[in-house]
């Protein structure tokens, strides 16, 4: 193998290489799914039942692909899954994107979390309602 055939051979590997590397850095978006199932993994959302029958819903969502309607979207969507009707009243109390580490000048932003409690009026949720994960 003469000098152009190894270089071809070089540069041909390295576009190989490169295309194999690109191609497993694409971002999807967050599946909608409970945390903790196979599709949602560490994101999605969860939820649990109060004492006094209400439930706490809370999202988290991937800081690399994911805004912060995109969590509002998913809170509302989970509570009219729970509800059955948009007439549920909703308290926001956390929403927040924790510093995930701090690297040269400055902090990297973390996920989004957003929690809230659900009050679907009129209904009370018990713990047999609540889903579980697969």
């Amino acid at each position: 193998m003469g000098m152009r055939g190894r270089l071809r051979a070089t540069l041909l590997g390295s576009l190989a290489i490169g295309g194999l590397t690109l191609t497993g850095c694409t971002v999807k978006p967050p599946a909608y799914a409970m945390i903790g199932s196979k599709e949602g993994g560490i994101y999605g959302y969860a939820d649990t039942v109060t004492p006094d029958g209400g439930r706490l819903v809370r999202v988290v969502l991937p800081a690399t692909f994911a805004t912060p309607q995109m969590a509002h979207d998913f809170w509302d969507r989970r509570a009219l899954e729970i509800c059955g009707h948009a007439d549920y009243r909703k308290n926001i109390f956390a929403a927040y994107r924790p510093t995930l580490r701090y690297d040269h000048y400055g902090g990297r932003p973390g996920d989004f979390n957003l929690e809230g409690l659900l009050y679907c009026d009129g209904q009370t949720v018990t713990a047999a309602d609540s889903a579980q994960p697969d």
